[in-house]
């Protein structure tokens, strides 16, 4: 099997027939672009500084390059990810989340939401709390749904037309901030730009 065709392997190390969607409608968009956090996750640095890098060098990385991006001369990160845990939204409504195809059929707008890592998909809470899964791995600064209708928004060019154009501009964040991620998701992302 070309694992690079496939978005995930069973336990037969075989493709699913089904892929996962890669289309997804304005309006789908839109609702999730409308949903209100009720908390952002933040970089946070070891030091609890307000500012911190989230990539550490060994010593062979070069000064030039640890310094071509102001984030980068400040402390590191705390460590937050984990591919064990599942990030979910909890929603403050007891509207429940269902997710038909390229539809959200009982989604409002405006809902408000909490970001909650869990420590797997069973620890969720499905029958006291409206709460969806997003994706595997602890909450980070690109959980939210602003984040994730951007990067619907974005799926067909991200990394063919957005990287390589945020890479030319002088502020990165910026150019990633006005595809509509979060500032705190477009500082990951030009961060990650400056340390290739």
């Amino acid at each position: 099997n070309d694992d690079s065709s496939c978005w995930c392997l069973t336990s037969d190390d075989e493709c699913p027939d089904e892929m996962i969607n890669q289309s997804f409608t304005p309006d789908v968009i839109d609702t999730y672009r409308s949903w209100i956090p009720n908390n952002i996750i933040s970089l946070q640095s070891i030091q609890q500084s307000s500012r911190c890098s989230p990539f550490i060098f060994d010593k062979g990385t070069s000064a030039k390059k640890r310094t071509q991006n102001n984030n980068l001369s400040f402390p590191p990160c705390q460590k937050q990810f984990t591919q064990e845990e599942v990030c979910a939204f909890v929603f403050d409504d007891d509207d429940i989340f269902e997710e038909n195809e390229n539809t959200i059929t009982t989604c409002q707008r405006q809902r408000q939401y909490t970001l909650q890592s869990f420590a797997s998909y069973g620890d969720i809470p499905t029958l006291t709390t409206a709460a969806n899964m997003t994706h595997t791995g602890s909450c980070g600064v690109c959980s939210s749904a602003q984040d994730l209708a951007a990067r619907m928004d974005t799926i067909d060019t991200f990394w063919s037309v957005d990287i390589p154009n945020c890479r030319l501009q002088n502020d990165a964040i910026v150019c990633f901030v006005d595809l509509g991620f979060t500032t705190e998701c477009a500082t990951l992302f030009a961060t990650a730009l400056a340390v290739e």
